[in-house]
């Protein structure tokens, strides 16, 4: 066996690692939005990642922080900030979660950001964006209602950054939880319609 047929036998062994190789370093940042879009990754030894797990033990959490589920919540908002138009009761949250995850989930979160801004102390700046930050230290809020806000505003941000694509099961878990905790921070500050105008 000469050395040019050595040469060809290395090279064929090697060309489709090397291809493979090359493939991913070039689709590199097509393969990691893929694999952020997955419900479902299971890794080495059994480790398993799953959104609708992270949703279940959110709603779990806001049966126990915000117990009540009125099906109506206070049309109260700060003065200088619009709200959804009409305002949606829970059905209709659950409604268009059904039909429209993503969009329900979105909705459902804007009712908790019309009641974040209540528990800014006076004399501290209103940020542009309500997060629940806004709750970290307030006397009012347990800390399961903080811990509430967190993980629901998370969850917001993955589905709309595109990182989770919801179920209707997941969208309708979330309305839930967050509805929830929109009338538990409603019924915390009492004079919330008449100190925001």
């Amino acid at each position: 066996m000469g050395w040019l047929e050595a040469t060809v036998k290395i090279v064929s062994a090697l060309a489709w690692p090397i291809v493979v190789v090359i493939a991913v370093v070039l689709l590199r940042e097509q393969i990691a939005q893929m694999i952020t879009r997955l419900t479902r990754l299971t890794g080495p030894a059994g480790i398993e990642a799953e959104f609708s797990e992270e949703v279940s033990a959110t709603s779990e959490l806001a049966e126990v922080a915000a117990p009540e589920t009125p099906n109506e919540l206070p049309a109260a908002v700060p003065s200088g900030q619009t709200t959804l138009t009409p305002k949606p009761s829970l059905t209709d949250l659950i409604e268009e979660a059904t039909k429209h995850p993503l969009g329900g989930m979105i909705r459902a979160w804007n009712l908790v950001e019309e009641v974040l801004p209540a528990f800014i102390p006076p004399g501290r700046r209103r940020n542009l964006y309500a997060t629940p930050r806004i709750l970290e230290g307030s006397e009012l809020v347990s800390d399961e209602l903080f811990a509430l806000a967190s993980r629901l505003f998370e969850l917001r941000n993955r589905v709309v950054h595109g990182t989770e694509v919801p179920s209707a099961k997941d969208a309708h878990e979330y309305v839930v939880s967050a509805w929830r905790l929109a009338a538990a921070l409603s019924r915390l500050v009492p004079d919330y319609t008449t100190s925001h105008p």
